[in-house]
C-alpha cells in the first residue's frame, strides 16, 4: 500500500501545488492527526474530555483536547513554511505567521481542530476538518485570503478518529482515504472515493422537526413514507464529520436545516460546511443551503453560519424538488 507520503509524490498535481512546501504542509497536518489519535486513546486517563472553564467564540464549552488539538495544528502548520496564517473555529481572529508579500505562492489553512468533541467522553467518533486556500505571490496577507468561496479551495480533508483513524484528502478531481496503520503511518486504503449516486440513509436531528422549513419536513416525510418503495434508515451520531464520512462511503444525505431559532443555520461555513462540501463534490455528490451550492456562497465573516444539506446526488436533487 502507498503511504501518504508516497501518494503525494506520485500524484499528478496542478501547477499551483508544484512547490514542495505544500506537501510538507499536508505532512504536518497528518502528523497532528497521528498525535491527536494517540491523545484520544489516552483521553479517559488524562480527562481530556473535560471542560477547561472557558468558552470559544461560538459560546461553546472548550474541552482540554480542543485546546491541545488547536495549539498543535497552529504550531505544526507553521513548521511547514508554506502557510502565511491560519483560522480556527476555536479562535475569534486569524493567526498570522507572516503578513509580508511572498515571492512564491503561499497558503492559508482554516480548520476545526476537533469536530464533535462533546462525544469524547462517550467514545463516539470525532474528527479534524481542514481546508487550504492560496495566497498569490506578491500579495500581502489580509482577511480576504481567508474569506474565499469554496470553489477556490486548493485542497481539503478531514481526519476521523473512530474504530480506526482515517485521513481523507481531496484535491480537484479526486478523493482518497488513508488509514493509520499500527506502525503509525497513514497508508492508502480507499482509492478514488466516489459517493453512490443514490442511497437510502438520511442523517438529521429529527427532534427539531417542528421548527424546520417545509421542504425539509416534506423530504424527511418522504423518506419514511409507506408509499416509498425503498425503506430508508436514519443514522445520526452528533458529530458532523462522522455522519459525513459514513454517507461519503456508503451514500446518504446529511441535513442540518435552519430553524425558527437559528434562521441562518447553525453550522460553521468556513470550518465545516465548505471543506466537507468540497470533498463531497469531488466524490460526485452535492451540497446546498437550499438557495445555492455551499461552494458558491461568498463568505462575509470568519465564523459565518449556514444551514446545509450534503450527500448523494439523487437525494440532494430530491430535497431541492420539495
Amino acid at each position: 500500500m502507498l503511504t501518504f507520503s508516497e501518494f503525494l509524490q506520485s500524484r499528478k498535481k496542478p501547477a499551483i501545488l508544484e512547490q514542495a512546501s505544500y506537501d510538507v504542509l499536508l505532512h504536518q497536518i497528518a502528523k497532528c492527526g497521528q498525535e491527536i489519535s494517540l491523545q484520544l486513546r489516552r483521553s479517559g486517563f488524562l480527562q481530556l474530555g473535560q471542560a477547561v472553564g472557558i468558552a470559544n467564540v461560538q459560546s461553546e464549552e472548550v474541552l482540554a483536547l480542543d485546546l491541545i488539538a488547536n495549539n498543535m495544528l497552529i504550531n505544526e502548520i507553521e513548521q511547514s513554511g508554506a502557510a502565511l496564517g491560519i483560522a480556527s473555529e476555536e479562535m475569534e481572529d486569524i493567526h498570522v505567521y507572516s503578513a509580508e508579500a511572498s515571492e512564491e505562492e503561499k497558503f492559508v489553512v482554516l480548520f476545526d481542530p476537533l469536530d464533535g468533541s462533546s462525544n469524547i467522553e462517550v467514545l463516539a467518533p470525532v474528527g479534524t476538518i481542514f481546508s487550504i486556500y492560496a495566497v498569490p505571490k506578491g500579495e500581502a496577507l489580509t482577511l480576504k485570503h481567508f474569506l474565499q468561496a469554496g470553489r477556490e479551495v486548493i485542497g481539503a480533508g478531514y481526519i476521523l478518529y473512530g474504530s480506526s483513524t482515517m485521513l481523507v484528502y481531496a484535491e480537484k478531481g479526486h478523493v482518497n482515504g488513508f488509514t493509520l496503520d499500527v506502525d503509525g503511518i497513514f497508508k492508502l486504503s480507499h482509492e478514488n472515493i466516489q459517493t453512490p449516486k443514490t442511497a437510502h440513509t438520511f442523517s438529521v436531528n429529527q427532534a427539531s422537526y417542528h421548527r424546520w422549513p417545509e421542504a425539509f419536513k416534506k423530504f424527511v416525510d418522504w423518506c419514511g413514507s409507506i408509499d416509498n418503495k425503498k425503506v430508508f434508515s436514519q443514522r445520526y451520531i452528533g458529530s458532523m464529520v462522522a455522519d459525513f464520512h459514513r454517507n461519503l462511503i456508503k451514500g446518504g444525505i446529511f441535513l442540518y436545516p435552519p430553524t425558527t431559532e437559528t434562521p441562518k443555520g447553525r453550522l460553521r461555513l468556513m470550518y465545516e460546511c465548505i471543506p466537507l462540501s468540497f470533498i463531497q463534490h469531488q466524490a460526485g455528490g452535492l451540497s446546498t443551503d437550499m438557495v445555492q451550492s455551499i461552494l458558491d456562497i461568498e463568505p462575509k465573516e470568519l465564523h459565518q453560519r449556514t444551514s446545509v444539506a450534503i450527500g448523494s446526488y439523487d437525494l440532494i436533487q430530491k430535497l431541492l424538488s420539495m
